[in-house]
């Protein structure tokens, strides 16, 4: 019966193996799939006959409660099977234990014959075999994948190495017209054809300290990285579906991380045109930390020397004893700057609270709450990204949202280009 028990505790282990180790099935290829399906249904089978082994079990040990009740629990969680694998993990555990304990502290001698210890043997040998082909799955995949991508272009680490920079310093943005993909610049001048099933933003990358911008296309059932002159870097044959957009970029994060082994965050690597949301005000010669904002103000900084925070003020010009504090973590300075917005506001930060925003030339002051980011202002507009929903959109002075909310902004050449 300690043996039994063992059984069980295994498979609930090999259960949750399975529910951490493989990724979601949600977005995941078709190799991935036909893989995690067959070592999903080699559990289901180990499953089965631990079920019949409990069942039998049961029987013969009807006249204790408690193991009545521990074998019930182990048979009951097998019908959770098709909605909660971690939930079968946690109950086949809890009903092992059970068993352990009141064989342990009856001290039950167990008297099995050889047939049925060969047969639990055999069990829990193949719960550890499958264990191991859980633990293989990527490389099963992997193999998989070559068998797949013979026909394709196979990665060669050395490619960037001969390979020019391009001098094309033009921003493609990616588009879909007529049910297919390609790219356009700021001017809507046609850069690639509208060829694709799927094309990605291109992303910046650094290989051999050089830097090239790279995207992911997919026509048919192959899908390729290649440069802005349409070069393959390599291809692969396409599993994911062309209008699961989010996959696609999740299969080109995976390319940017492991294959051409970029550091940094993904989400950092799109090319964006760099807003000039930043400007800076020299401060006074002769006054360290204090800067001219307004006609009538100046900001002064008293910078704590023990680690503390910062003491941020604002002081009329021509009296120093009229002081009006200015209420946040961090203003962002040096000795020589203070950094404000390109219309001269000053941004302040409240890490703690999640809360920023920023003091008017007239030092009114306007608060924002959440996972925001400002970016830039133009006139009474301002431009926000808010992380919690990874969208762009317009607010005013007031804090009212006045833009439908984007995927992407783009800020070049005077013009806002907005991506829905």
């Amino acid at each position: 019966m300690p043996f039994h028990g063992l059984m069980n505790i295994l498979f609930g282990l090999l259960v949750i193996f399975y529910s951490y180790y493989i990724p979601d099935m949600g977005r995941a290829t078709e190799n991935q799939k036909s893989v995690a399906t067959t070592l999903y249904g080699y559990i289901f089978i180990l499953m089965i006959v631990i079920l019949i082994f409990n069942l039998v079990t049961l029987f013969f040990n009807r006249k204790d409660k408690i193991l009545v009740l521990a074998y019930f629990v182990a048979i009951i969680s097998s019908s959770f099977y098709f909605f909660d694998m971690k939930l079968i993990a946690v109950l086949y555990i809890l009903a092992a234990f059970l068993i352990l304990i009141q064989v342990l502290r009856e001290n039950v001698i167990v008297q099995s014959n050889t047939i049925y210890l060969i047969l639990l043997s055999i069990v829990i040998a193949a719960i550890g075999i499958v264990g191991i082909n859980i633990f293989t799955y990527n490389d099963k995949v992997s193999n998989l994948d070559k068998i797949d991508n013979k026909e394709n272009i196979e990665y060669d680490e050395d490619f960037f190495k001969y390979v020019s920079v391009l001098e094309d310093n033009d921003l493609y943005l990616n588009v879909q017209k007529d049910g297919k993909w390609g790219y356009i610049n700021l001017k809507g001048d046609t850069k690639i054809d509208f060829k694709y099933d799927y094309a990605s933003p291109f992303i910046e990358i650094e290989k051999y300290d050089k830097k090239f911008e790279v995207a992911l296309v997919c026509e048919g059932n192959t899908a390729s990285l290649i440069l802005k002159n349409e070069r393959v870097v390599f291809s692969y044959k396409n599993s994911i579906n062309v209008n699961d957009l989010q996959a696609q970029l999740d299969r080109l994060n995976e390319i940017y991380s492991n294959v051409l082994k970029q550091d940094g965050k993904f989400e950092d690597c799109f090319y964006k045109p760099v807003t000039k949301n930043i400007s800076s005000i020299k401060r006074y010669e002769n006054q360290p930390y204090r800067y001219p904002f307004n006609t009538d103000y100046d900001i002064s900084i008293t910078v704590s020397q023990t680690g503390g925070k910062n003491r941020y003020e604002f002081v009329k010009k021509g009296s120093d004893t009229i002081r009006v504090s200015i209420d946040c973590d961090n203003l962002d300075f040096d000795e020589q700057n203070l950094y404000v917005f390109s219309n001269g506001y000053l941004p302040f930060y409240s890490t703690d609270n999640r809360l920023q925003g920023w003091y008017t030339k007239a030092t009114r002051r306007v608060e924002i709450e959440g996972n925001i980011q400002i970016l830039e202002f133009f006139d009474n507009k301002i431009l926000v990204k808010d992380y919690d929903e990874n969208k762009y959109y317009f607010i005013n002075e007031n804090k009212d949202i006045i833009s439908e909310k984007y995927l992407d902004i783009y800020v070049a050449e005077g013009r806002i280009y907005c991506k829905e």
